[in-house]
């Protein structure tokens, strides 16, 4: 929340955190198989893994303060800003939702696969983009016990990022055409107009996040085979958060050798 803690899970089943300013390791926590995903708010810490586990620990402890098994493949994890929702996107098309006791409190059904989640700032609603081939984006809201509460044709193929910028609306990346669109919904879930911001940047979108009035995403181009190297962008949005139309973009690219 602060833009100065850094969780990340690796191939070595460790998830670990991390100091930004200071490149200081501040903990590491174990997993029994590779870590699939992690999310972090505030103090707590959740992680998937490739043995069908969920974990959520607390930065202050040293062990995990609750773990679950599940039966199906878990992809992606998110936790909300109150702390007291986590939802996880699984195989067979379905969203888990937890408490902080990792104990179900709802499965719902996604159209497709789920990609990756994210929860408004008010932790009432939750943003499931698509891991397929269908490129719509999927609304759920709390009030209606999680289920399907708006739906949007965002992109053509897989969206794999997205943010929201208030209540209403989000912006959603992805798609073969790599495309930012802003859209939103009203009181009943209707979905308005879409706006395109951009799009024919040639590379997939994996990252979507909001800082102030900035929007960072990342994208990436993987070589052919075998992949020795890989491009990592980072673009910059300025853009206006009451009326979502964006005014100005930056660019800053660097490149990594693997």
């Amino acid at each position: 929340d602060d833009s100065r803690t850094l969780v990340s899970g690796s191939s070595d089943r460790t998830v670990k955190v991390w100091d930004v300013p200071k490149f200081i390791l501040l903990k590491s926590f174990k997993h029994t198989e590779s870590i699939r995903d992690v999310a972090i708010n505030k103090n707590l810490v959740v992680s998937c893994d490739n043995d069908l586990r969920v974990k959520l620990w607390d930065i202050t402890k040293d062990s995990a303060i609750a773990t679950t098994a599940l039966s199906d493949d878990i992809w992606y994890v998110a936790i909300s800003p109150d702390q007291e929702f986590i939802a996880a996107s699984a195989k067979d098309s379905l969203i888990i939702f937890f408490n902080k006791q990792l104990k179900v409190t709802e499965i719902v059904e996604n159209k497709a696969e789920p990609g990756r989640l994210v929860f408004s700032k008010d932790s009432r609603k939750l943003m499931a983009t698509q891991g397929e081939l269908v490129g719509d984006c999927n609304i759920y809201y709390y009030k209606k016990k999680w289920k399907l509460f708006s739906q949007f044709p965002t992109h053509i193929g897989i969206s794999m990022a997205g943010v929201f910028l208030n209540e209403n609306m989000v912006v959603s990346a992805g798609g073969q055409a790599r495309e930012l669109v802003f859209w939103g919904w009203n009181e009943d879930g209707i979905p308005n107009d879409s706006i395109l911001v951009t799009s024919g940047y040639g590379q997939y979108m994996n990252t979507c996040s909001l800082r102030g009035n900035k929007i960072y995403f990342s994208t990436y181009i993987l070589d052919t085979i075998p992949t020795t190297s890989f491009d990592l962008c980072t673009h910059e949005i300025d853009t206006n958060i009451q009326y979502a139309y964006p005014y100005k973009l930056h660019t800053r690219q660097n490149e990594y050798e693997l």
